[in-house]
């Protein structure tokens, strides 16, 4: 299902203050990922279960040495994510100073639409799981685009009278149209 979210509205204000947040603390990640790997680009991982202000690994393009431990063996480069060996005490305060007293948990925006947190499906007819922690959101300009999957708005617990629904084509028109705008 597809929806539309004005940002003026109590339901939109309150996501554009989490969208908001995540961003702040994505950002001093970002510069903290930059910092000690002295890339531009730099990516990091956030930690299974929160939206941002965590940090699990930072991204190198080349071997950082032996104060890092890779977090996962990957064949090529590019993609390596690496955290502090433990004794590199030093490194590791520097690694978590980024890491904010408020996290925003992955759960943040279905508890705010109501939604139960976690949410498992199991299609048995196609014999697949389909497990539901955040609906898709997408920031463009004045609104937020949302999309939602039918199974998992079908047990919304409060109905939302801000969200405005859309047609796929619709959604996909509004996307595009931010698109060309860049």
């Amino acid at each position: 299902m597809f929806f539309k979210l004005n940002k003026t509205s109590t339901l939109g204000a309150a996501l554009d203050a989490i969208m908001e947040k995540r961003s702040i603390q994505n950002d001093a990640i970002g510069k903290l990922a930059q910092e000690i790997t002295g890339e531009q680009d730099a990516k990091f991982a956030i930690p299974r279960g929160y939206l941002s202000g965590k940090i699990l690994a930072i991204q190198f393009k080349n071997d950082p040495g032996k104060d890092w431990v890779e977090m996962k063996k990957h064949n090529d480069f590019p993609n390596r994510y690496f955290y502090p060996r433990s004794t590199s005490k030093k490194l590791w305060k520097q690694f978590l100073s980024a890491n904010s007293e408020d996290p925003l948990k992955d759960t943040a925006i279905a508890e705010l639409f109501h939604f139960p947190t976690n949410y498992v499906d199991v299609d048995e007819e196609n014999n697949h799981v389909y497990t539901y922690r955040s609906p898709s959101i997408r920031d463009i300009d004045d609104v937020f685009l949302i999309k939602i999957p039918i199974r998992w708005f079908a047990k919304l617990k409060q109905p939302q009278p801000d969200l405005i629904e859309i047609t796929e084509s619709e959604y996909i028109k509004i996307e595009a149209s931010k698109k060309m705008a860049v």
